[in-house]
């Protein structure tokens, strides 16, 4: 297998008609028009905003636009240009009807200004967009709309209102002054990580695809809304991707905005080249010695070599601002770099492979590994995973890490790890542990054993994920391994929902699933390693923080599984739980925690007991807890108990279905225990079922599904499910679901 990294770079009057009269006798004069005379007043004085300036650009828009203009000053300084207002009223995240809704609005604004001469931002406050439009003639206005919102991704008439009348105010303003600048829109970005846009459904898949519903926006907004011109950076950022240039996070800092240095230098490229170069002397970048060398995370340095690519990628940008250019020729040369084949017959080969892998030594990481004899890992005092490395942002659909992934092969030979104790206990957010941290794009595990001598501790208070395999496995690919390791420890996740350290996601092999750009699977995945001790000595203290991402997940197999916002699948098939679960937080399962979007649950089976102490906002499931959309579960089945007494959402299967296309046929609980606070067994159920917990979407579709066992609040109150109670006892049939929840498509099990 051989894979391509990137090494150092070798590039370099208004018209008035009269109107018509009769004709007098005799010869007359014409009369001369009317010119109408408008009534100016001065603009409103603000000692923070130069009065003189040869030329005044007012830009409104986000931190896309902040992206835009960050590197004008400098850009400016270094044309000589010492004339120039720049002027950027920013919210983070705000779209145009935020921004024309909150016309007069002051107190959340930052007004970022760069008087003329000045080499950088200042940020002021107490501005509002009112007060900006009235206090100076400005010579070009831009909008800009926020991309990663569904508005931005088809044109509707509330959009058209919102950008016509925020237009429409600037208008009046400027009008008032006696001015009449251009009006430009800016199109910003299409996105790397599309989980960090809007969750909803999306109409795009890939950054290509959403690239095209942005572009078509933007096109109809120019049009239909009177603006001069289009200046778009999205286009430039396209065409930079298309170069040498791009990297494995799309030459962005956190999955959607510009990295800071060459796509924000491209950017301001294209925003000098459209509006204020050829209004200045016809000034254009080439020779521009403006340069940006900071070398940090997140930051491709802006050289000699680079800096004429991405002013190619503006121009590209300027001659075609719907289309991408593609400049596929310029940037760093790719080299193909061969996989070392590796042989490890040892616990020293084990820690010096790891170690390699740490380091960035890439025929390491995409090496082809063979385990060659069970290795005994007695000697390790501490372990370090291989593929150290992290999620810098911890969202439900997060795909974007740092640290070194391993992505090649490494087949165990189902050969057994023993006597290694991993330990961890994070001082950090957002990592990944186990015996490998991250496995990536490309990356195949198969055929290997954790002995019953082997263990994981896990203490910690950081969003992270944790498996005894690994903590993290984005497209890549796990075969056939099988884990009779015990974990122990537990964590805390107390903070405000959707707060970066507030999610922790363990799995008995696997704690984080994700596809990303292709789709990830499991197969054959075993565990038969106990997850807490006993009832008095649990995997502890994680609630579910309310709906939506934090709290701490626990499953047999998976701790979480989900795509990055697109409708990319993750498979598992032929997983087997058979260690019980002994846990004190808000989501526990026996084959995957929870699975979130576009998981597919396939040929499963839970024989494990899961005893949970949780209460509160929490929802547990012998399979799963819950199916997000597009997920399925097929032929999947428990026959272990699960006693929750304190939580109020319990199923046998499943126990949320809220989400849309989701499907679970031909499953089955068969003679297990359910026992949680919501039970009923004398009416209509509460958030608890012995199949499935709550429906609430009409597109869910139960088929061929059947269930047995006992039921109810208390081990001392159980009752017997029958042919006769079965079907009240089989979940919460909200009516909007009750097309397919029917006694033809779930059934009693004798």
């Amino acid at each position: 297998m051989k894979k391509i990294l990137f090494l150092l770079p070798l590039l370099v009057g208004l018209a008035f008609a009269g109107c018509k009269q009769e004709t007098p006798a005799g010869p007359a004069e014409p009369e001369e028009p009317e010119i109408p005379v408008i009534p100016t007043v001065d603009p409103e004085p603000d000692d923070d905003i130069a009065s003189e300036a040869a030329y005044r650009v007012f830009f409104i828009g986000n931190s896309f636009t902040k992206d835009a203009v960050e590197h004008l000053p400098g850009i400016l300084n270094a044309a000589g240009l010492d004339n120039v207002l720049l002027v950027h009223m920013f919210y983070p995240g705000r779209t145009v009807p935020e921004y024309n809704n909150g016309w007069d609005t002051v107190t959340d604004y930052h007004c970022y200004i760069c008087n003329p001469g000045e080499t950088e931002w200042t940020d002021i406050s107490n501005k509002s967009i009112a007060h900006v439009a009235a206090c100076a003639k400005w010579d070009v206005v831009t909008i800009q709309e926020h991309t990663g919102k569904q508005l931005a991704w088809g044109w509707t008439d509330d959009e058209k209102a919102a950008v016509s009348g925020l237009k429409g105010k600037i208008e009046e303003a400027q009008t008032a002054l006696g001015a009449s600048p251009k009006y430009y829109y800016i199109l910003s970005q299409a996105y790397f990580d599309l989980g960090k846009a809007q969750n909803v459904t999306r109409p795009f898949a890939t950054t290509e695809q959403m690239w095209t519903v942005i572009s078509a926006h933007a096109k109809t907004a120019v049009e239909q809304c009177g603006f001069d011109g289009v200046i778009s950076t999205g286009a430039m950022f396209q065409n930079l991707r298309t170069t040498g240039y791009n990297n494995d996070m799309g030459l962005t800092r956190d999955g959607y905005h510009m990295d800071y240095g060459l796509a924000r230098y491209g950017a301001a490229c294209t925003v000098f080249e459209s509006i204020i170069g050829p209004q200045n002397g016809n000034k254009t970048l080439d020779g521009n010695t403006y340069r940006y060398d900071v070398i940090a995370a997140g930051t491709t340095p802006v050289t000699d070599e680079s800096a004429p690519v991405a002013i190619l990628a503006a121009r590209g940008a300027i001659a075609k601002p719907y289309e991408v250019t593609d400049l596929s020729a310029y940037g760093p040369t790719p080299v193909i770099v061969d996989p070392d084949n590796i042989t490890i017959s040892s616990a020293a080969d084990l820690v010096a492979f790891a170690q390699r892998v740490n380091s960035g030594d890439a025929p390491a990481i995409i090496a082809n590994v063979t385990v060659s004899a069970d290795i005994d890992c007695s000697s390790i005092s501490s372990w370090t995973p291989i593929g150290n490395c992290t999620m810098p942002t911890w969202a439900h659909n997060n795909t974007a890490t740092s640290g070194k992934l391993f992505q090649g092969t490494f087949d165990g030979g189902n050969h057994s790890i023993k006597n290694l104790h991993m330990v961890f206990n994070p001082t950090a957010k957002a990592g990944a542990y186990g015996f490998f941290g991250g496995i990536g794009k490309d990356g195949v595990v198969k055929n290997l054993v954790f002995d019953s001598s082997c263990s994981m501790q896990v203490v910690t208070s950081y969003s992270g994920a944790f498996g005894v395999l690994a903590g993290l496995l984005v497209d890549g690919t796990v075969d056939n391994v099988r884990n009779y390791a015990p974990i122990t420890g537990g964590g805390t996740s107390a903070l405000a929902n959707n707060a970066e350290e507030g999610r922790i996601s363990l799995g008995g092999l696997i704690g984080w699933v994700v596809s990303s750009t292709k789709e990830a699977s499991t197969n054959a995945l075993y565990n038969a390693g106990q997850i807490g001790v006993s009832e008095t000595d649990l995997f502890t203290n994680g609630g579910n923080g309310g709906f939506g991402v934090n709290g701490v997940m626990v499953g047999g197999v998976i701790g979480f599984s989900t795509n990055n916002g697109s409708t990319l699948y993750q498979t598992h098939t032929d997983a087997v739980n058979d260690g019980k679960i002994f846990a004190d937080v808000g989501r526990t399962s026996g084959i995957v925690g929870a699975a979130n979007r576009y998981t597919r649950i396939i040929n499963c089976t839970n024989n494990a007991d899961i005893y949970n102490t949780i209460s509160g906002n929490a929802r547990i499931g012998n399979v799963t807890c819950l199916l997000g959309e597009g997920g399925s579960l097929d032929n999947c089945h428990n026959k272990g108990d699960l006693i929750a007494p304190n939580c109020s959402s319990v199923a046998g299967v499943v126990c949320v279905l809220n989400y849309a296309n989701t499907q679970v046929k031909n499953c089955s609980t068969v003679g297990a225990t359910i026992v949680g606070k919501g039970a009923n067994t004398g009416g209509a159920q509460n958030y608890c079922g012995v199949l499935f917990g709550q429906c609430t979407n009409n597109t869910v579709v139960f088929s061929n599904c059947s269930l047995s066992g006992k039921y109810g609040k208390t081990l001392s109150s159980l009752v017997t499910v029958t042919a006769d109670n079965y079907f009240q006892l089989a979940g919460q049939n909200k009516d909007n679901c009750n097309p397919t929840i029917t006694t033809e498509n779930i059934k009693f099990a004798n």
